[in-house]
């Protein structure tokens, strides 16, 4: 399975909005395969329809926890936080996942932040641990 990450063109302004990655909620939620991934998607209502339903998952997915904004030295942050473990989850036809500010932000509710794709073929499970494990980090912002 080729997973794919892809932000959303409001992600970079909100991060350095006022955000704090460190204190303020942020979810993930699982979608269908039937969604189709575009950039201007802006706030969580935008792919909410898409969400999947199943047993041990809740609507609007589930907080990250552990989160860390660590400087890199050179005018950049690393924002880490633990895996995500959807526990004992039933579900079906699973395609994508997105990450999301579950809030106001500026003028936004739930302003969306990045896209994971699941590639090309749909995921089931049934009473099965779902994780979804970072890398090394989240995000990466980069100073130029």
């Amino acid at each position: 399975m080729a997973i794919t990450v892809a932000p959303y063109a409001g992600a970079l302004k909100h991060l350095l909005s006022g955000v704090s990655w460190e204190t303020d909620t942020v979810k993930l939620a699982l979608l269908g395969s039937g969604y189709t991934f575009d950039v201007a998607h802006a706030v969580f209502a935008d792919v909410s329809a898409s969400e999947i339903a199943g047993t041990n998952y809740s609507p609007g997915g589930q907080a990250l926890s552990g989160k860390a904004a660590t400087p890199d030295g050179a005018g950049g942050v690393t924002l880490t936080a633990d895996n995500v473990v959807f526990a004992a989850l039933t579900a079906s036809d699973m395609g994508h996942a997105v990450l999301y500010i579950a809030g106001t932000v500026g003028v936004l509710t739930d302003p969306l932040l990045a896209h994971i794709g699941f590639g090309t073929n749909p995921v089931d499970v049934s009473a099965e641990d779902f994780p979804v494990n970072w890398r090394s980090a989240v995000f990466v912002i980069a100073a130029s």
